[in-house]
């Protein structure tokens, strides 16, 4: 009875830390589905896995998912998308209706996915998802119903795929978003990005995506640095152990409206000490003008190369 509770207690304590990393996604779901997605999609056709995850990160969250034959599976069910061999995504289903309109004839209706729970990863192989769910023998086009109870075991093996929500909440979670990213990075070349615009429906807000991923390869070429001062080493970070430091849009991305490209490159992307960082936010003017000045002196010429050009007094501006 005791190894039964202790047992009890850390599994609990697990499903808690996961939860924590995992916090755009609900504690418990009432129902997992396998979802096939149709390379022959007009959508899909042709395209690679990572241009499709590209789909999930900045087309869905402003979408309807169209479907031909739709699931039995109430709102609130976590949705793992299945495309070519592997899981590529996942999201929660917010809500389910039926067409009407003769144009959508080909399809019978639509699904809403909550925007903030639409995630991203390492491709799940069938290896993979059958380490979570022994029942499973085989991926096919039909969609299969797997067991809640894995729910958080499917969690533990996400946490070491590269997970990242599309959306973040705020700061702090696109922070510590960043962090877990773990990946080979290629070398950087500063060229024009295009801009990927989205738009939160819900709140009719425009706004534009930011990569984690973009971010890391940054910090990574600042070799884990505070670009403002290289002694700022504070404290190392439990998830890289590494210096901490944080990622900032020199040119703040609330004014992505003002460029035609995107401003989410690493040449526009500074690796800064938390206290930095907070300083260049919130300080006065006069404090925060010199490292403003300087960061983008040493900037200028990568910028221009990315196709975004602005004076400094006009960056200054943007501080204000």
């Amino acid at each position: 009875m005791l190894k039964s509770r202790l047992f009890e207690d850390r599994r609990q304590e697990q499903v808690g830390n996961l939860m924590e990393q995992f916090a755009a996604l609900p504690k418990k779901v009432p129902a997992i589905r396998l979802l096939p997605m149709s390379g022959k999609d007009p959508e899909f056709e042709g395209k690679r896995v990572e241009e499709v995850q590209n789909w999930f990160r900045h087309t869905l969250p402003n979408i309807d998912y169209n479907f031909k034959n739709g699931m039995d599976t109430p709102a609130g069910s976590l949705i793992l998308f299945q495309f070519k061999g592997s899981v590529i995504a996942l999201a929660i289903l917010g809500n389910k209706y039926l067409h009407s309109a003769p144009e959508n004839e080909s399809y019978k209706g639509a699904y809403q996915f909550i925007s903030s729970s639409i995630a991203v990863f390492d491709p799940l192989l069938f290896e993979d998802v059958r380490g979570v769910w022994s029942e499973l023998k085989s991926f096919n086009q039909s969609t299969q119903k797997l067991d809640v109870q894995n729910y958080w075991l499917l969690l533990e093996l996400l946490s070491s795929k590269n997970f990242r929500f599309v959306e973040y909440r705020n700061e702090e979670d696109f922070q510590q978003s960043m962090e877990r990213v773990n990946a080979p990075f290629p070398e950087v070349e500063d060229k024009p990005k295009d801009l990927i615009e989205t738009r939160n429906i819900i709140a009719h807000r425009q706004s534009w995506t930011r990569d984690p991923i973009t971010a890391k390869r940054a910090i990574a070429l600042a070799k884990s640095t505070c670009e403002i001062d290289h002694t700022h080493k504070f404290f190392t970070s439990s998830t890289t152990g590494a210096n901490y430091v944080e990622a900032h849009h020199l040119i703040p991305m609330e004014y992505q409206r003002d460029f035609e490209k995107s401003l989410d490159v690493e040449a526009n992307i500074i690796s800064l000490c938390a206290l930095c960082h907070k300083k260049i936010h919130h300080a006065t003017m006069a404090e925060k003008k010199p490292m403003i000045k300087d960061l983008y002196e040493e900037r200028k010429g990568r910028l221009e190369k990315c196709g975004l050009e602005i004076s400094s007094s006009d960056l200054l501006k943007l501080y204000l």
